[in-house]
């Protein structure tokens, strides 16, 4: 498995999934980008998505939280994108 794709998914899963679970948690998190993307994914709805400024994390947050994995054809790198369908396709 490409190794850029490994670390994301790392990253990716790792810090968030702990808090995704329970959109209470996401307030501890500082980096304004990522407590979007948690309070998105944890049940506060696709709109946070839009207060995002990274623009792949954004269409990441779009395709988990509406499950429309076309969301991800906006993500510019590749790998990011592959990790997004994979994502969007639970």
């Amino acid at each position: 498995m490409n190794r850029t794709l490994l670390a994301l998914m790392m990253i990716l899963a790792h810090p968030i999934a702990a808090v995704a679970a329970d959109s209470s948690q996401c307030g501890f998190i500082r980096d304004a980008d990522q407590l979007a993307y948690c309070r998105a994914t944890s049940g506060e709805g696709e709109s946070q998505c839009g207060f995002i400024r990274d623009h792949d994390l954004r269409a990441l947050c779009r395709a988990e939280a509406s499950g429309k994995e076309s969301q991800c054809g906006f993500i510019r790198d590749s790998d990011r994108r592959a990790l997004c369908r994979a994502k969007a396709g639970q």
